[in-house]
Order: structure tokens, then C-alpha cells, then sequence
């Protein structure tokens, strides 16, 4: 499973599963540095056979600088997990309460919703135009995850949850961290409702 996300954020252990990938800079830790959690009594294929670095797993010289700033960064997110999940849910919150009654608005929660993410879709207009305007006003946002950046067809995940194309072209992600404040996601909650508000009121 990939659980890159899951660091300090929620506890792995109580997830199901064989295998569990994670990686240091998604817990602001040294990129190009990650961990596999495996069962005992299912270890993994080599993926480089040579030495026997990482239990025979992956051999090559270790990285080690890289090895333990990695380590330091989980400890501290496991350390700050209350604290920073809690800076999440007021922030989203903000970030969401300043959309609301927005016309042809939809939240795309989960049942299990991270206060991490926020999948938001506006109908008529495209999420390339909602990242650029928010960019123009110092906001980092993203109309799909970074690993299909440069991708301009719609997110089949989203159409597999049943999102319309024209919705799920107008889809932006928005993450939430520790250092983000109320006041940031507000305004960024208001730039994207003014973004959609402007271009929707040149079609009328």
C-alpha cells in the first residue's frame, strides 16, 4: 500500500495490509529517502540484488545523512500528530466555509475524509484556470496530483466516484499543513470564489 501520506496523520498499524511504503518529504523530511514496512513472513522480492544493505532487499551503499533526517522527521510527526491535525481541521474548515452556497459547488469528501486534502469542483470553469489565479495571488494549489502533472484529460478516479467531465475538469486539491493559518486558507477560499464568480459572470 502506499502510505506516503500516512505519516503522522493516522496510525499504519491499524490499517490492513502486507505492505506499507512511506517517504521522508511528504512528512518534511530529505527527498529521494522512504521506508517499506513489511510482514515478517511475506518479505518482499529483491528489487537490486548485490550486497546485503537493507536485509538483502535493496543493496547499494546506504544513504545515511539522508537516512537519518528521515527518521527525524517522523519522530517529529508523530511527536506533533495532535497539533498538526488539529491546525488541519480549523484550516479546511476556514478554506471550505468561505465557498459555501457557492452555485455548482461540489465537495468531494470520502468516508474516511483526511483534514489534510480538500477536493473541490466548480462547474463551468477549468481547474488550470482556478490554480493560475490562485497562484497570481501567492496560493499553491493543484488541479491533479503531481505524479499526472501535464495531464490535461479529467481524473479517472474522479469519474470513477461518478463526477461528471465537466466537473471533474474543474476539480482543484488543496493540502493543508502545519504552518498554514486561518487567515491564508480564507483568503485563498475567497480568490477561488471570486475566480469563479468573474469568469462565470463574462459567459452570462
Amino acid at each position: 500500500r502506499d502510505a506516503t501520506q500516512a505519516v503522522g496523520k493516522m496510525c499504519i498499524r491499524e490499517e490492513p495490509g502486507d505492505t506499507f511504503a512511506i517517504s521522508g518529504h511528504k512528512c518534511f523530511g530529505p527527498k529521494g529517502v522512504g521506508a517499506l514496512i513489511y510482514r515478517s513472513d511475506v518479505p518482499p522480492a529483491p528489487m537490486i540484488r548485490g550486497g546485503g544493505q537493507e536485509l538483502g532487499v535493496r543493496g547499494g551503499t546506504l544513504n545515511v545523512p539522508a537516512i537519518v533526517g528521515f527518521g527525524h522527521a517522523v519522530t517529529l510527526a508523530m511527536e506533533e500528530a495532535p497539533a498538526r491535525l488539529a491546525v488541519a481541521v480549523e484550516v479546511r474548515a476556514a478554506f471550505l466555509n468561505e465557498l459555501e452556497g457557492l452555485a455548482g459547488l461540489q465537495i468531494n469528501d470520502a468516508p474516511r475524509q483526511s483534514p489534510f486534502i480538500a477536493s473541490v469542483s466548480f462547474e463551468g470553469i477549468e481547474g488550470s484556470t482556478l490554480v493560475l489565479d490562485a497562484d497570481f495571488m501567492g496560493y499553491g494549489i493543484s488541479s491533479g496530483p503531481a505524479c499526472s502533472s501535464g495531464m490535461t484529460k479529467a481524473s479517472p478516479v474522479l469519474l470513477a466516484l461518478g463526477l461528471t467531465d465537466e466537473l471533474a475538469r474543474g476539480t482543484v486539491r488543496v493540502s493543508f499543513g502545519p504552518w498554514n493559518t486561518v487567515e491564508a486558507a480564507s483568503g485563498l477560499g475567497k480568490t477561488l470564489r471570486q475566480t469563479v464568480e468573474r469568469h462565470r459572470s463574462r459567459r452570462a
